[in-house]
């Protein structure tokens, strides 16, 4: 008799806690609370998606430069813009990887929040005692759009250093060559190359510094 009792009360508690207009209009407004989070999300996405495919683009453009190589055996340098180009892939496809987690992290983040919105209709139009879906629901999404964040922002730092690491060398190699032409002394011993253009009859002159390739305007005496 007194499980009976509980059941008939529990069957009496499930019942629609909307009675008029002002309490379906405040339902509605705590479903679109999400919708700030969930149009955050859409703007990561566009912005990552975009990026995604800049870094596709980047990636086919450098095999078709490493294929034009591989086919032409008198370049200039073959060997060490082969390599330079061979190393930038693997970069890039590194920042791909991370790219390609960070956009499905966002696109279930956009899925925790539609159900953020969903859980708040039902659960305050329902007498339902489970008040802590929505925000677990809520916590979920904010939690998936903080690593694609973390991704996201190392992916930047990861091009960045390099492109610093490239100026840097670049440099370097600038002015150990301005010192061996001042001194008329050769004092580079990272020159790897000196061909002669074809049909022209100029010297063009390469230099590999640490794997990073330079290649430099015809000297004249």
């Amino acid at each position: 008799l007194k499980v009976s009792l509980e059941e008939k009360h529990r069957v009496a508690d499930l019942h629609l806690n909307i009675t008029n207009l002002g309490a379906a209009l405040n339902v509605l407004t705590a479903m679109i609370t999400p919708a700030l989070l969930l149009s955050a999300t859409g703007t990561y996405i566009l912005s990552t998606s975009n990026r995604l495919a800049r870094i596709v683009d980047r990636i086919r453009s450098l095999t078709a430069h490493v294929e034009e190589l591989g086919m032409d055996a008198a370049a200039a340098l073959r060997d060490e813009r082969i390599e330079q180009y061979r190393s930038e892939i693997k970069m890039q496809a590194k920042r791909l990887r991370m790219i390609q987690n960070a956009l499905t992290l966002l696109y279930f983040a956009a899925v925790m929040f539609v159900c953020t919105s969903i859980a708040i209709g039902v659960v305050s139009t329902v007498s339902l005692r489970f008040y802590w879906v929505p925000v677990a629901f809520g916590i979920a999404g904010a939690c998936l759009m903080l690593v694609a964040s973390v991704l996201l922002a190392v992916s930047v730092s990861i091009i960045t250093c390099t492109l610093l690491y490239s100026v840097m060398k670049s440099v370097m190699a600038v002015l150990i060559l301005v010192v061996s032409v001042a001194t008329s002394t050769v004092v580079v011993p990272t020159l790897s190359a000196v061909t002669e253009s074809p049909g022209t009859g100029d010297a063009e002159a390469g230099m590999v510094l640490d794997g990073l390739t330079i290649w430099l305007p015809p000297l004249t005496a």
